[in-house]
């Protein structure tokens, strides 16, 4: 059957090792190609892939990462236990400075948000070509 709507998610579940960055971009691009996107290895794999080696260099916690789309903007959330580009960069190491300033310069919006222990850094920006005739499939 066919979707009449165009939202769409997916999400996966990272362990913080050297790989954990390949993986999520890895990820990422599967699952625009999937959803019909004209280019899965557009920035939001490389922005994705970011925020995942910043979590990983907020300490050794499980990572989650979901992405969802509703028409052409898609949102990556990087959900990691420690502090991640919440802090103000200027005051951190220089991976996170340049981390926090491709985000800053390449997606459309994004965020970062504290709550009981975890954090939050999200980012979206529109992605063309996801196609709504593609069937959604559930998030697992």
């Amino acid at each position: 059957m066919l979707a009449t709507s165009s939202r769409r998610a997916d999400r996966r579940q990272l362990e913080p090792t050297a790989l954990a960055p390949r993986l999520s971009r890895r990820f990422v691009q599967e699952v625009l190609s999937r959803w019909g996107c004209d280019r899965p290895e557009t920035d939001v794999a490389l922005l994705t892939a970011e925020l995942v080696a910043d979590a990983m260099r907020q300490g050794p916690t499980s990572i989650g990462l979901y992405i969802n789309s509703d028409g052409d903007t898609v949102r990556v959330e990087v959900v990691a236990g420690e502090p991640g580009l919440i802090a103000d960069a200027s005051s951190e190491s220089v991976e996170r400075h340049v981390a926090r300033r491709l985000v800053e310069s390449v997606a459309e919006d994004w965020g970062s948000e504290a709550d009981r222990g975890r954090t939050t850094t999200w980012f979206s920006m529109p992605v063309a070509g996801v196609d709504a005739r593609v069937p959604l499939e559930r998030a697992g």
